[in-house]
């Protein structure tokens, strides 16, 4: 059973794939560094809730969000995605988001302009990108 305030309270990883491109790049860079280490990406930590308050205050009004059964959503989704918010609130009940703050941490090792949300948003809705 998944409670479903668990979609929109859990403080999740979010990780632009701008920033995906610059750790593979920053990888091949400097491959003794990295070589032989697991690498996880973190540029911010939110709620889905938090979430949509950045998208509210830069848009101006709130995203679309449909409320669907659990049952409907898995038959859309698929099992894997709900096993996956699954796995994600029983690591983060354990932990709290201190595992989540080292994996930030070490994200900005290897990428130190990690974008977060807002500015991961501010970026696209302007149509900049970063260098």
């Amino acid at each position: 059973h998944l409670d479903r305030s668990i979609f929109w309270d859990l403080p999740i990883p979010w990780v632009a794939v701008h920033d995906l491109g610059k750790a593979v790049a920053n990888i091949f860079e400097d491959p003794k560094k990295w070589s032989g280490r697991d690498v996880s990406m973190c540029g911010d930590i939110k709620t889905l809730g938090e979430s949509q308050a950045i998208f509210t205050a830069i848009d101006g009004k709130k995203p679309n969000r449909i409320s669907l059964p659990l049952w409907l959503f898995s038959k859309m989704a698929g099992d894997e995605f709900i096993q996956m918010w699954k796995w994600l609130d029983e690591w983060i009940g354990k932990e709290g988001t201190s595992g989540l703050q080292e994996i930030m941490k070490q994200s900005h090792e290897l990428v130190p302009e990690m974008l977060d949300v807002e500015t991961w948003l501010k970026m696209k809705r302007n149509g900049s990108r970063t260098q």
